[in-house]
């Protein structure tokens, strides 16, 4: 379990999303201790392991994890409504993420609204970086695409947890829900549809992208994803042996690419990630973001991650970020006890940039920001 500094918002509501991604994989990890309680209970066969899998993942698994996938997405929406200076409140009447969480847990329906209170007026250097790129035209789009881009980065958080550490066959399904995010939202003409909105705000500053294009996206990001494949081979491993681990492939220290598709300012985009182990212990990492349907960009992560098992399992990580906008990213961990382990990190975010523009916290004072987190993790 961890417990983190970015599970709590700012006094203006202003809140990382990148930080409750932890959260959802260990209510998925909860689930996972469950199914292993059920596997040494009555998985002494094929027959009942596949029962106990799809029992899990259809009736737990749809509601737990859709739960969070329902908050992680209106808190992607708040949180580029705070970016701005803008109060929101979600469907519950709640303000920030926990509160909604539970009080809206096994409903997987909600939206969130602006409240009409303003905590601070853009910088005259942000508002006319807004204005070059479209005014309320380009702000409103990056709202209505914060919920799916929110849920596709809770799958890209998994699948690299899949790679460096190793996930639970329960914290899987969350990877598939969170690459379908535009397949599985539900179009309609209602003014308030996150689809209808993107296509509209598309169409208002001359991109040519329909949700035609944005589901076709999601099911590219799946097929072509080597943790989707991963998962469904770990499904087929259990109900063999009963193994609950899943751990990404490799071919010749090369992790088999992952895939997510994002909605951005630009366009369509498609970001593909990958690795190579150079020893056992330190991996050079890159991705790869290219818009292809839209105005063409591409934007490049490369990236470091090292364990050393002789300073208590210290771990640390650390990105970068070229293209239109550059960012970075550093983060370490140190296993206090075989349960128990502490983490701070930073982020450096630019507006600008294709990554940015999803996660930069606040625009109060220029179109980049530093930004820090500290926290605990228990293992059981």
């Amino acid at each position: 379990m961890t417990f983190s500094s970015l599970y709590f918002q700012q006094s203006d509501q202003q809140q990382d999303i990148r930080g409750l991604m932890s959260f959802g994989k260990d209510m998925a990890g909860l689930r996972g201790t469950g199914l292993d309680w059920a596997t040494d209970q009555w998985g002494g066969s094929e027959l009942n392991r596949a029962g106990l899998f799809l029992f899990s993942e259809l009736v737990f698994g749809t509601v737990m994890d859709q739960s969070f996938q329902t908050a992680l997405h209106e808190q992607g929406h708040g949180s580029r409504f705070a970016s701005v200076g803008l109060g929101y409140r979600f469907n519950t009447g709640d303000d920030e993420f926990f509160g909604y969480y539970f009080s809206n847990f096994g409903d997987f329906e909600g939206f969130t609204q602006t409240t009409g209170v303003t905590y601070f007026a853009l910088d005259d250097r942000v508002q006319d970086f807004i204005n070059s790129k479209g005014g309320n035209n380009y702000r409103n789009l990056i709202i209505s695409a914060a919920g799916i881009n929110a849920e596709m980065t809770y799958a890209d958080y998994l699948q690299d947890q899949m790679y460096f550490e190793g996930i639970h066959l329960s914290q899987g399904l969350g990877l598939i829900m969170g690459k379908t995010s535009a397949l599985n939202y539900q179009y309609d003409d209602n003014l308030g549809n996150d689809l209808r909105s993107i296509e509209d705000q598309y169409q208002l500053l001359n991109i040519h992208v329909d949700v035609g294009d944005m589901d076709q996206a999601n099911i590219l990001a799946v097929l072509l994803s080597g943790s989707t494949w991963r998962y469904l081979a770990g499904a087929y491993d259990y109900t063999k042996t009963g193994d609950t681990r899943l751990e990404s492939w490799e071919y010749f220290g090369f992790r088999v690419p992952d895939f997510s598709s994002y909605v951005t300012s630009r366009g369509l985009s498609m970001k593909m990630d990958t690795a190579y182990r150079l020893e056992e212990q330190l991996f050079l990492t890159l991705a790869v973001e290219h818009v292809y349907k839209g105005d063409s960009a591409t934007e490049y992560t490369l990236g470091a991650y090292k364990e050393f098992p002789y300073m208590q399992g210290l771990t640390l990580q650390g990105h970068a970020i070229m293209g239109y906008g550059t960012g970075y990213g550093v983060e370490s961990e140190l296993r206090v006890t075989d349960t128990f382990s502490v983490f701070a990190g930073a982020n450096y975010d630019e507006l600008e940039s294709l990554n940015g523009e999803r996660y930069i916290v606040s625009l109060k004072d220029d179109l980049n920001e530093w930004s820090a987190f500290a926290g605990v993790r228990w293992f059981y």
